[in-house]
């Protein structure tokens, strides 16, 4: 405790001898070791707690759908593509490029697949680094698009019919909805096969 003694000549108030009897003068609260003791991991709690919540306000995952109930509706209808698919014999192999800036998707069916696709990249944790692109038919069942972004990491892959008003328009009846999905680690294969 940080203390100095007051000089014994001083003139007390109450008129007492100091001779006697020292006193004491006691330092600023700020000045005592137990007071940061007892303060210090307060203070380092409150910052921590200040930084975790900054994280977590900014840095937050993009797992979770921001629509989940209209997300949670269409699972029956992804089921529904998905068993199209199953009984149809819709599959393919898609294979990176060696400058990982497209691929070629070879695909496998019962039925006329038309000569657009959908193929969606999803990153498992980052919504920004999704990618939806249309795969082009450049010669019987083989499929291709070339795109900017170079691919690497590890990403879900699916590939859909491509519903629009103008292959509506082509047929007589419209094509039915499918999917094929996959998932692929680009800096460890450079094929996946979608089924």
């Amino acid at each position: 405790m940080n203390s100095t003694l007051v000089d014994s000549n001083t003139p007390t108030r109450g008129g007492e001898d100091k001779a006697s009897s020292p006193q004491i003068r006691k330092a600023p609260w700020y000045r005592e070791p137990w007071a940061w003791f007892v303060l210090s991991p307060l203070i380092a709690v409150l910052l921590v707690c200040s930084v975790l919540v900054t994280l977590a306000v900014y840095g937050g995952d993009d797992v979770v759908s921001d629509d989940y109930y209209k997300e949670g509706k269409m699972v029956n209808n992804r089921f529904a593509a998905e068993a199209y698919a199953k009984s149809n014999n819709i599959n393919g192999q898609l294979v990176l490029n060696n400058t990982g800036r497209g691929v070629q998707l070879t695909m496998q069916s019962d039925v006329e697949l038309g000569s657009e696709l959908v193929l969606v990249l999803s990153h498992p944790a980052e919504a920004d680094l999704d990618q939806t692109l249309v795969l082009r038919l450049r010669e019987p069942n083989l499929y291709q698009v070339e795109f900017d972004q170079l691919l690497t990491g590890r990403r879900y892959i699916r590939v859909e019919s491509r519903a629009h008003a103008s292959a509506a328009a082509d047929t007589a009846m419209p094509q039915p909805h499918w999917r094929i999905t996959g998932e692929i680690n680009f800096e460890k294969d450079l094929t996946v096969f979608l089924k």
